[in-house]
C-alpha cells in the first residue's frame, strides 16, 4: 500500500519538476505564457505519452488500456499546467531578486551608475577581485567562455581560425592594468567576461543583462541539475511501473526509463537548446534506475531476494540519483563520448 502511494507521489513529482524546468527554459527563450505552458507540459508528459503510444496494441493485456495517461487522467495535465503557469510568473521575479542581490552585496549600491542602474567596468572588476562568490557565479553562467591570457594569443587565434563557429573572446591587449602579474591576469579575465555580458557594447552592464546572467547561471548550476535529476528519477520509476502493469516483458519495461527522456528532448528542440541526452547521464541514469527496479522485482518474484515494494522503489531511485550525483561531484561524464 505504501509502495503504491510512493510510486504515485513520484509520478506527480516528476511531472511538476519537469514542467517547472521546461517553463523556465521556454521563458528564457522568449516565449509567452502559452508557449511556456506548452513546453512545460510537453517536457513533463512527452516521455510518458511516447511510452503509451509505443505500448499500445503490443500485448493482449493492453486491450482495455486507456491509452495516453494524461488523457485518461487529466490530473497530470492540471499539475503540469499549474506548475508551468506558476513558473512563468515566479521565475522572472526570482531573477530580478538575484540580480538585485548581486548589485547590493557584490557590486555595492554606491557603485551603480546612471538612471538605468548600470554597472561600469571598474565596479565590475572590483567585485570580480573581492567577491569569489560573484566571480564563480559569472563563470558558472558562461561555462563555454574560456579565458586565455594574452601571451597565448597566437595559440588562441589558431584555434579560433580552425573553429570559426565558436564565439571569440574580446581583444584585451589595449587594457592597461597596474599591479602584479596575478592582478593583471585577473583584470584581463574579468574584462573578458564583462565585455561578453555587455552584449550591446554600451560599455556598462544594465539590469536586464545581469538578469540574463542569473538565468544562465541557474540553468548551468546545481539547481537545474538536481531538479532534472529528481524529475528524471521520479518519471523513470513511474513509467517502469506503468509498463509492468501493462504486462510487458521485463526487458521492454526496462527501456521505458530511457524513452521517458523524450520529454526533455522535446523541450530542448522547441527552445533551440543543445540536446543533452547523449552528452550527459540522462538516459544512462534513468535506464539504470528502471533496470534496477526490474532486476529487484524479478529477484523478489523468484524468491531469491524478497524485498518490499518501498525498498525496491528507493533502491531504484538511488541508482539514478547516485549516478547523476557521481557525475556532478566529479565533474567527469560517466560514459565518454566516442571521440574523446
Amino acid at each position: 500500500k505504501w509502495g503504491v502511494r510512493i510510486i504515485n507521489f513520484f509520478d506527480y513529482l516528476g511531472t511538476a519538476l519537469f514542467a517547472v524546468v521546461g517553463a523556465q527554459v521556454a521563458g528564457d527563450a522568449g516565449m509567452n505564457l502559452v508557449g511556456c505552458s506548452l513546453v512545460g507540459c510537453a517536457a513533463a508528459m512527452g516521455g510518458g505519452s511516447l511510452n503509451a503510444l509505443l505500448y499500445g496494441g503490443t500485448n493482449p493485456l493492453l486491450a482495455n488500456s486507456p491509452g495516453v495517461r494524461w488523457v485518461a487522467n487529466p490530473s497530470f495535465l492540471v499539475v503540469a499546467m499549474v506548475a508551468s503557469i506558476a513558473t512563468f510568473f515566479v521565475w522572472p521575479y526570482y531573477c530580478q531578486v538575484q540580480a538585485n542581490r548581486f548589485i547590493e552585496h557584490a557590486i555595492g549600491q554606491d557603485n551603480i551608475e546612471g538612471a538605468d542602474d548600470s554597472i561600469g567596468e571598474d565596479a565590475f572588476l572590483a567585485a570580480w577581485h573581492h567577491h569569489p562568490t560573484f566571480q564563480q557565479a559569472i563563470k558558472d553562467a558562461l561555462p563555454n567562455l574560456q579565458y586565455t591570457h594574452k601571451r597565448h594569443t597566437f595559440f588562441q587565434e589558431a584555434i579560433q581560425d580552425a573553429l570559426p563557429h565558436l564565439k571569440k573572446l574580446p581583444h584585451l591587449n589595449k587594457h592597461k592594468s597596474h599591479g602584479g602579474r596575478r592582478k593583471r591576469i585577473m583584470d584581463e579575465e574579468g574584462l573578458a567576461y564583462f565585455r561578453h555580458i555587455d552584449s550591446d557594447g554600451s560599455g556598462d552592464i544594465d539590469r536586464s543583462e545581469l538578469q540574463t546572467i542569473v538565468q544562465e547561471r541557474f540553468h548551468n548550476g546545481w539547481e537545474t541539475y538536481w531538479l532534472d535529476t529528481f524529475g528524471l528519477t521520479s518519471l523513470s520509476l513511474a513509467n517502469v511501473v506503468g509498463a509492468i502493469r501493462c504486462g510487458l516483458h521485463p526487458i521492454v519495461a526496462a527501456t521505458s526509463g530511457v524513452t521517458v527522456c523524450f520529454g526533455g528532448i522535446i523541450r530542448d528542440l522547441l527552445c533551440g537548446r543543445e540536446l543533452k541526452i547523449g552528452s550527459q547521464s540522462y538516459a544512462f541514469a534513468t535506464g539504470a534506475s528502471s533496470a534496477t527496479y526490474i532486476l529487484l522485482r524479478e529477484l523478489t518474484i523468484r524468491r531469491i531476494l524478497v524485498l518490499p515494494l518501498v525498498v525496491r522503489t528507493f533502491m531504484s531511485a538511488g541508482a539514478c540519483i547516485g549516478l547523476r550525483g557521481y557525475e556532478f561531484w566529479t565533474g567527469h561524464p560517466i560514459l565518454r563520448p566516442m571521440h574523446s
